[in-house]
């Protein structure tokens, strides 16, 4: 039987397709559904550890880090690195 997909669903499957990306704003997200509903679902995403919440609006792939236990932010270059990659974006 058919099941919709669930917004949280669908914010993981957005961003598993973006596999270059490791920045993600909220208006990326937009079409999906109510704004509300969808600062739950990366809510839950940070619960979760799948994303870590950068700044108002902006979040980042995570990894779990082995020495503490908490969600760190996954880029390859870094924190400076996802900072000059969303720049653009912003403006």
């Amino acid at each position: 039987m058919f099941r919709p997909k669930t917004l949280r669903e669908r914010n993981e499957r957005r961003i598993a397709r973006k596999r270059g990306e490791d920045v993600f704003l909220t208006r990326e997200f937009r079409d999906l559904g109510g704004e509300d509903q969808v600062l739950r679902a990366l809510r839950t995403l940070v619960r979760e550890k799948r994303l870590v919440r950068l700044g108002y609006g902006v979040y980042g792939r995570a990894v779990v880090s082995r020495l503490s236990g908490d969600a760190i932010l996954y880029s390859q270059n870094g924190f400076l690195g996802a900072a000059r990659r969303l720049l653009p974006s912003l403006a």
